[in-house]
């Protein structure tokens, strides 16, 4: 069974990746770079920390994380190369998500180096730098009047994530846990981002004689 969910997890990462980034350059949806930079960085930090927290750690052991950086480093080479409403120049609030990864990736380093048994501390470093990615992606779908992400990708994602979870809720994998459940519930936030531009949609549309 739990081979069925890895193989799962992995055929639907790279159907979804690239149907995003398909997208992406058809000019259909605007990916936010900055979001996907600090996911590129943090999946990997991620990755280390998982491998670093305990020699009984596999470099597959988590095939949820693993697939999810190879995902996110395909995603960030193609988007920003052949996407076409990709803005390449930070706003604002890229600019300061960055600047808060940052920080906290010194944090994660810090930990890593100087602190003994510090992989705790290091996995929540890493889980605040993955939420920080989301709020230029969150501020863009608030301000914006249309769809600029598909419904598709991010519900494949959601049900990707939870396949994750339902992996390694068994085994007691605590890094592996807190890593899906953030990722579920950053997730739900962006489908619920999207679904109220629907119901904004809907309003705002003529009536219909």
């Amino acid at each position: 069974m739990n081979d069925l969910i890895t193989w799962t997890i992995i055929s639907l990462t790279v159907l979804m990746t690239g149907w995003y980034c398909l997208q992406a350059a058809w000019g259909r949806i605007a990916p936010t770079l900055s979001t996907w930079l600090i996911f590129l960085v943090a999946t990997i930090l991620q990755i280390l920390t998982y491998k670093w927290a305990s020699k009984e750690h596999g470099w597959f052991t988590n095939v949820y994380a693993i697939t999810d950086t190879i995902a996110v480093g395909i995603t960030v080479l193609l988007i920003f190369f052949f996407g076409k409403k990709v803005k390449r120049r930070f706003r604002r609030i890229d600019v300061r998500c960055l600047r808060g990864a940052g920080a906290v990736w010194l944090v994660w380093g810090f930990g890593m180096a100087v602190l003994p048994n510090s992989s705790l501390i290091c996995n929540f470093a890493i889980q605040a730098i993955m939420v920080l990615a989301y709020f230029p992606t969150w501020g863009k779908l608030w301000r914006a009047k249309q769809k600029t992400e598909p419904y598709s990708v991010w519900v494949v994602n959601e049900f990707t994530a939870l396949l994750g979870l339902s992996l390694v809720l068994p085994k007691h994998d605590w890094i592996s846990i807190v890593y899906s459940v953030r990722a579920i519930v950053s997730v739900l936030i962006v489908l619920l981002l999207l679904f109220r531009l629907d119901i904004l949609a809907k309003r705002n549309a003529p009536p219909s004689r």
